[in-house]
């Protein structure tokens, strides 16, 4: 085990190692006694050994952004994921400041170059003793490479916070998170009403775009200022209680979902409104606004007490579900602090607030929820079920290229401590902006929900459908975006180096490379590929890049060269083909390999199953004899010089209305895609045809039974042959030419014949 940890714990602190099940992964606990923090003694630790570090930290009490530095006494104020490189080879590591129990830790630079220090604010202690032993923070070897311990960091800061949460990973992902969605903050603010809705959706369908979800925001609540003062929405925009909206939209395929504070609204409940007498509710004045700045003032606050907010959420979620709504975006969630200071525990009270919000949100909207402006890490240890948090500060439409890089990159950087918790949403987008295609490549890597944000009328079709598959689904990958290891040291804002963020999808890997320096410079950079692909991929690579749709392969020294202008970017997919063949994916699409299901090589046929109608691309070394969509043949074009199959599917809704006709007893839920190459499957049939006499092979039943001569496991009957019979006699044929030595030039199909002719490009 190496020696990467130097600290040294001050006071009446220690440090416990621990070592995991597989004993390559080294952490610390830091502990201390109650009487220190009852005393507020300085906890601190020194690493002798820091280079530079990445800090995650709050800037405001809603939201995080990265920063960086290399003496330890610069980390800023409410950190909450540091990383540390701790040797010239590369070495990390991590140190997290815990919340649970009594308690909610951040840390922040120390006195000197090498110290750290953990502190607690707005903090009133409960059961704490002089003798209660606390652990503040945990700090974890990464080796190499942090992003690739995160899920066991997660898992080790859940068993240090008695299992408050559930990590990611854990957990499932909510419904909604796979649909294409629409929000109408940023297209109408609070001037949102039920006429609005209705026309967007109508204008939606015109540019054949139909959203699973609509998150009505802020502007639906009856409301009296900053307090809110009933459960039902405004009479003034909605008529009868929501439900004639709703059953209409519920009618078209859409989920309604709304927005609303933690504490109902800004400034809590109205003192003499509707709801004021049902729950208990304590006065006080504080500072929930710090994007005013200066201009910020404390405003009277009515908190509902933490013992009595299980049932105000049951009452109200209870009720927006006989309305018909199926989600909710909750925000303005770490107010809570300011709600409860000088009154209560902190630490408990947002306990309190989460398990009562995500408890009755699980049972009325399957743990439909976005948390919002919760980037203190006392929401996180508490998401027990849900599974989504806002990943970064608002996105600003039409505001300076600097604002719109900068979001993109605080979400990449984010994501390294949010994804432990939950699947980090980088927020809605408007894709008619001059910065709405930046965004959406930038959504569409993300693997976290998408949602626009544009007055209907002026979104841009052409950059909504690169994101979706014809039913309207996200064609999303498989996991969640997270920069590349060794370059979360990197401020990409302010050097010229480019962002490189990568995620999978079932088959490959996908890279997204942007340019987010804010000093308007183009950047070109060599990057090795390879150095950040799994192991059974670094053989034989291959990659398409998003737009371009011709295949290349990477060099055998891994690198690429990446010249990018200021706002762009660029998507590429890499895979190892098996065998000389590949599926890449659909053309057109941001992450167009999401459309691969399935894929499978046997001798003499590639099969595989994709999600979704459209141009799509195969690598194939070698020209096939047969392409087939759900075994019917079709054309196909191939290309020699990249050595692409490209074919022109209909929608998958198209062809299930087509199979149907001809059908009754099946109709596939996807497109079934199989390749078929006669040397290969003449290869292996020749194998199979002499026995031990060097006779022809006595065909039986059970030969039909072998998987390499039926495609895709399907039956005789399901490949469109009337018979046995007929099959055998088309392999004899075949076989008996072989044996008389003539030349095979026909095409040996099994499928039935059907008119398909191939173009060369």
């Amino acid at each position: 085990m190496r020696n990467v940890f130097k600290v040294v714990p001050g006071n009446n602190a220690s440090v416990n190692e621990i070592y995991d099940e597989e004993n390559h992964l080294r952490s610390l606990t830091y502990s201390t006694t109650g009487k220190e923090v009852i005393n507020n003694a300085p906890l601190t630790a020194k690493i002798t050994n820091a280079i530079r570090w990445v800090a995650i930290s709050r800037f405001n009490i809603y939201w995080m952004k990265p920063s960086f530095g290399t003496k330890l006494s610069d980390v800023p104020k409410e950190t909450q994921l540091l990383i540390i490189e701790t040797s010239k080879q590369g070495e990390q590591i991590a140190v997290v400041p815990l919340s649970y129990d009594e308690y909610t830790f951040t840390l922040q630079g120390g006195d000197t170059e090498n110290e750290i220090c953990f502190t607690q604010s707005r903090y009133i202690p409960v059961n704490c003793t002089e003798n209660t032993t606390i652990t503040p923070a945990v700090f974890i070897d990464g080796g190499f490479d942090i992003i690739t311990y995160l899920n066991k960091l997660g898992n080790l800061i859940c068993s240090k916070t008695n299992d408050s949460f559930r990590p990611r990973i854990e957990k499932t992902t909510p419904e909604f998170v796979k649909k294409l969605g629409w929000c109408t903050w940023d297209a109408y603010y609070k001037e949102v009403d039920q006429k609005k809705i209705l026309t967007g959706v109508a204008l939606m369908e015109k540019k054949e775009i139909r959203p699973g979800y609509i998150i009505i925001d802020d502007g639906w609540l009856d409301v009296d200022s900053d307090y809110l003062n009933s459960f039902s929405p405004n009479t003034d925009k909605f008529d009868k209680d929501f439900k004639p909206l709703i059953t209409f939209l519920h009618n078209e395929g859409i989920d309604i979902g709304v927005w609303h504070a933690l504490n109902g609204y800004w400034g809590g409940l109205k003192p003499d409104g509707k709801l004021a007498d049902n729950y208990s509710l304590i006065k006080t004045k504080n500072l929930i606004r710090p994007w005013e700045g200066d201009k910020d003032k404390a405003i009277p606050l009515q908190f509902i007490f933490p013992n009595d907010i299980s049932r105000f959420y049951l009452d109200w979620y209870r009720h927006l579900k006989s309305l018909g709504v199926s989600m909710v975006k909750v925000d303005g969630q770490s107010a809570i602090e300011m709600y409860a200071e000088g009154i209560c525990n902190r630490t408990m009270a947002m306990r309190r607030y989460q398990e009562a919000m995500q408890a009755a949100a699980g049972l009325f909207f399957n743990n439909n929820v976005i948390h919002c402006m919760s980037h203190g890490n006392d929401v996180m240890a508490n998401m027990l079920t849900t599974n989504v948090i806002r990943n970064s500060d608002d996105y600003f439409p039409g505001k300076p290229a600097d604002v719109q890089q900068s979001h993109v990159f605080a979400n990449a950087m984010n994501a390294v401590f949010t994804s432990m918790f939950a699947i980090p949403d980088w927020d809605m987008f408007k894709s008619g902006m001059p910065e709405g295609d930046f965004h959406a490549a930038a959504r569409a890597i993300s693997g976290g929900p998408v949602y626009i944000c544009d007055k209907p009328e002026e979104i841009n079709a052409k950059i909504v459908k690169r994101l979706i598959a014809d039913d309207g689904e996200i064609l999303s990958p498989d996991d969640v975006a997270l920069p590349l290891s060794d370059r979360i040291f990197i401020d990409c804002m302010h050097e010229e180096k480019l962002l490189v963020i990568k995620n999978k999808t079932k088959y490959g890997v996908v890279f997204g490379i942007f340019n987010v320096n804010v000093n308007d410079v183009p950047i070109s950079e060599i990057i090795n590929i390879s150095d950040y692909l799994p192991v059974d991929m670094r053989d034989e690579i291959i990659y398409m890049k998003y737009g371009k749709n011709s295949v290349d392969r990477l060099p055998e020294s891994g690198e690429m060269v990446f010249s990018l202008k200021p706002m762009a970017y660029e998507l590429i997919y890499f895979t190892a083909p098996d065998n000389g063949v590949a599926p890449m994916g659909l053309k057109g699409k941001y992450i167009g390999s999401a459309a691969i299901l399935n894929y499978e090589r046997e001798e003499g046929a590639a099969m595989m199953d994709i999600r979704t109608g459209g141009d799509f691309v195969i690598y194939s070394e070698n020209e096939p004899n047969m392409m087939t969509i759900n075994y019917n043949p079709i054309d196909f074009k191939y290309d020699i010089r990249h050595k692409t199959v490209t074919i022109s599917a209909k929608t998958l809704t198209d062809f299930q209305f087509d199979w149907s006709i001809n059908r009754d007893d099946f109709v596939p839920d996807t497109l079934f895609l199989s390749l078929l190459y006669q040397d290969e499957i003449v290869e292996k049939l020749n194998d199979l045809r002499i026995n031990n006499d060097d006779t022809l092979f006595d065909f039986d039943e059970d030969f039909l039974d072998d998987e390499d001569i039926l495609p895709h496991g399907k039956s005789l009957t399901e490949t469109g042959f009337e018979s046995e019979e007929d099959m055998l006699k088309m392999i004899k044929e075949v076989m008996e030419r072989m044996e008389e030595g003539e030349t095979d030039n026909q095409p040996l199909r099994l499928l039935p014949q059907k008119k398909g002719n191939k173009r060369k490009q």
